[in-house]
C-alpha cells in the first residue's frame, strides 16, 4: 500500500478550509441580497396594487398625460407645472392602444372607448392621433395619424377583436408603421406617446413584452399605462412597460371608473 504524505493531507485541509471561508460568507450575502431583493419587490407591489381614488387619477392624466396646465383643484402656473406643458406651436402625437382580448367582455370594451372618446375630447385640438387595436394579433386602424374629430369618430366603431394577448407586436407596430414610418403623417418636433389600455398580462409572445417596450423608449416615445382591475399576478409587467410608476401609470378598478375617470377631467377653456 502506498503511503501519503502528512503534508498532503495538510495541504488538502487547508485547501477545504480556505474553500469554507470563502463559500460561507459569500452564501451569506447572496442570500441577504436575495432576501432584500425580494422584501423591494414586495413593498413596490404593495404600493402600486393599491388604486387612487378617481379625482387623483383624473389629475395625474390630466398633468402627465394630455400635459395641461391646469388642475382639478386650482390653477397652476405654467412655473409650477412648466415641464409636463407643451409650448404653444408644438404639437403632441399619440397612439392609442387598445386591448380587445377574450378577458375583456364586449360591454366593457365599449366602456373603454368611451373614456378614450372623452379623453381626446379633453386633449389639446391640434394633438395628433393613431390607433392600435390589438389580440392575437395587432391591427393598425390609422395608416396615417388623424386629427381629434377623425379620433372621437373613429373611436366607437372599433370592433372587440377577442383572442390572446399580443402586447409584444402591438408595441412593434407602434415603433414598425407609425413613430418609425416618416409616411405615418406624426410631428417629429413633438412628443410622441402611446396610451396602452390593458386588464393584464400578455400571454403571446410575453417574453419579448418588454423588449419591445425598451425599445419604442429607446426612440424617445413616452409609455402610459391604463391598468384595468384589482389584479396582482401580471403587475410587474405592468410596471415595466409604463415610462414610470409616478406620471405614466394610472390604475382603475374597471372599465366604469376609467370613464368615470375621464369625466372627471374639465373640458378645455
Amino acid at each position: 500500500m502506498e503511503l501519503v504524505p502528512v503534508n498532503h493531507f495538510a495541504m488538502r485541509y487547508k485547501v477545504l478550509f480556505a474553500f469554507v471561508l470563502f463559500v460561507g460568507p459569500t452564501s451569506f450575502v447572496f442570500a441577504r441580497r436575495r432576501h432584500s431583493n425580494r422584501y423591494l419587490s414586495n413593498a413596490i407591489d404593495a404600493e402600486n396594487l393599491k388604486i387612487p381614488a378617481s379625482n387623483v387619477t383624473a389629475e395625474k392624466i390630466m398633468r402627465y398625460f394630455l400635459r395641461r396646465d391646469d388642475s382639478l383643484i386650482t390653477r397652476r402656473s405654467k412655473r409650477q407645472i412648466g415641464e409636463e406643458t407643451l409650448p404653444n406651436n408644438t404639437i403632441n402625437n399619440v397612439i392609442y392602444v387598445i386591448d380587445s382580448s377574450n378577458s375583456i367582455r364586449e360591454e366593457n370594451f365599449q366602456k373603454g372607448l368611451r373614456a378614450l372618446v372623452y379623453l381626446t375630447e379633453k386633449a389639446r385640438p391640434d394633438t395628433l392621433y393613431a390607433v392600435v387595436n390589438f389580440a392575437t394579433d395587432a391591427t393598425v386602424l390609422t395608416p396615417k395619424f388623424i386629427s381629434e374629430n377623425e379620433t372621437i369618430a373613429l373611436l366607437p366603431t372599433v370592433k372587440r377583436k377577442a383572442g390572446l394577448t399580443n402586447t409584444q407586436e402591438a408595441l412593434q407596430v407602434c415603433k414598425d408603421k407609425l413613430f418609425g414610418s416618416a409616411l405615418s403623417g406624426f410631428d417629429p418636433a413633438g412628443p410622441k406617446n402611446v396610451l396602452l389600455v390593458t386588464d393584464g398580462l400578455s400571454n403571446m409572445g410575453k417574453e419579448l413584452t418588454l423588449f419591445k417596450a425598451f425599445n419604442l423608449k429607446g426612440d424617445g416615445v413616452e409609455i402610459f399605462v391604463v391598468a384595468v382591475g384589482g389584479f396582482s399576478f401580471g403587475m410587474q409587467e405592468i410596471l415595466g412597460l409604463a415610462s414610470s410608476t409616478d406620471r405614466h401609470l394610472y390604475r382603475v378598478m374597471d372599465m366604469e371608473s376609467f370613464v368615470q375617470v375621464a369625466n372627471l377631467i374639465p373640458s378645455l377653456q
